[in-house]
């Protein structure tokens, strides 16, 4: 096709787990609005995404902000609200106080998972079955097939309703990272990352422009997020000692998350991706630009099939541990055929 665009993104780096998990998220988006999309990646020096697409770059960045919550009506109306309060901090407070609720309640709309509920473990097993069957029987003119199966694989990544935690308790994946502990909540954490989202972030974003400058909370899915007090530039003590993140790079993993569904296993729950007991998560790099069928079975296959030169792909894996009742992942390594 002639009207295909390249899109390059180096602010996302293959070899960090949220970095990648953004990458496939982004990938996952395009795909619902652009059957011809494709992705490949830069391995020259540090590796980033690259997407071929009949988008443009302006469409490229607001059709995704939209999948987000975003309104562009809506967030020029904001703009042009009369400044009647008494200082210009009341009116930006007023101004994000009812941003946040306007998108807020779009977010819920449109992923009901997050609708109501914090977590993943906050599900009951019937209420996970039933929101299932809800999301399949959705007639097509209410929301395409392509984004059924799309709310359905987000419920797949996020856990099973066979294998249980407790007695009437849903076994989050593996890769939930935000259960409880330290006050994270997937679900919670992703709606308030996804509020941040526009054109305007996801450039900044892709470009590389945007660092780690908004507070709240991170999926934990960045290998930076494991601060021990001793590596603090303040003290632990101090409120002013906060964490801070780009939540947008965290709102886009969420749906890259989506491409690693758990499936009941002998004994446990298993999640794609993970090896060794799931205490090694693994993914790989490639360089042509393929569809994401193509991608998807080279994620979710096992690396041992790949043995001998017979993949063009580079494969990373990171460490999972827990440290305080919280999981984080360790600092990336290349995976060589020797390992194996």
């Amino acid at each position: 096709m002639n009207n295909l665009h390249q899109h390059l993104c180096p602010g996302l780096k293959g070899n960090n787990p949220l970095h990648f998990l953004a990458s496939l998220g982004i990938f996952r988006l395009l795909c619902l609005h652009d059957s011809h999309a494709r992705m490949g990646w830069n391995l020259e020096g540090s590796p980033f995404p690259v997407y071929q697409t009949t988008l443009d770059k302006e469409n490229f960045c607001k059709l995704l902000a939209e999948d987000f919550g975003w309104d562009e009506q809506y967030s020029k109306a904001l703009e042009e609200l009369p400044k009647t309060t008494k200082s210009k901090k009341n009116y930006r407070d007023e101004k994000k106080r009812l941003d946040n609720l306007q998108i807020t309640k779009k977010i819920h709309g449109l992923y009901p998972i997050t609708n109501g509920k914090n977590r993943i473990e906050d599900y009951s097993p019937k209420e996970y079955r039933e929101l299932a069957t809800k999301l399949a029987k959705l007639p097509d003119s209410e929301s395409p097939v392509e984004k059924i199966f799309f709310q359905l694989d987000i419920l797949a990544a996020c856990g099973s309703d066979v294998i249980l935690k407790g007695e009437n308790t849903i076994q989050p994946s593996h890769l939930s990272f935000s259960n409880g502990a330290g006050g994270q909540l997937l679900l919670k954490d992703f709606t308030e990352c996804a509020l941040i989202v526009s054109p305007t972030s996801l450039r900044d974003t892709f470009s590389g422009k945007s660092t780690n400058s908004d507070e709240g909370r991170s999926l934990n899915w960045d290998p930076a997020d494991q601060r021990s007090y001793a590596f603090l530039h303040g003290d632990p003590g101090d409120g002013k000692n906060r964490a801070f993140y780009n939540r947008t790079i965290n709102a886009l993993a969420f749906f890259g998350f989506s491409c690693f569904p758990s499936v009941p296993g002998k004994k446990d729950l298993r999640t794609a991706g993970f090896f060794e007991k799931n205490k090694k998560f693994r993914w790989p790099l490639w360089e042509p630009f393929i569809a994401f069928p193509t991608a998807q079975s080279l994620i979710l296959a096992d690396f041992k099939n790949y043995k001998g030169g017979r993949s063009s792909a580079l494969w990373l894996e990171v460490e999972r541990f827990a440290l305080n009742k919280r999981f984080f992942f360790s600092p990336s390594t290349l995976v060589t055929t020797e390992e194996e």
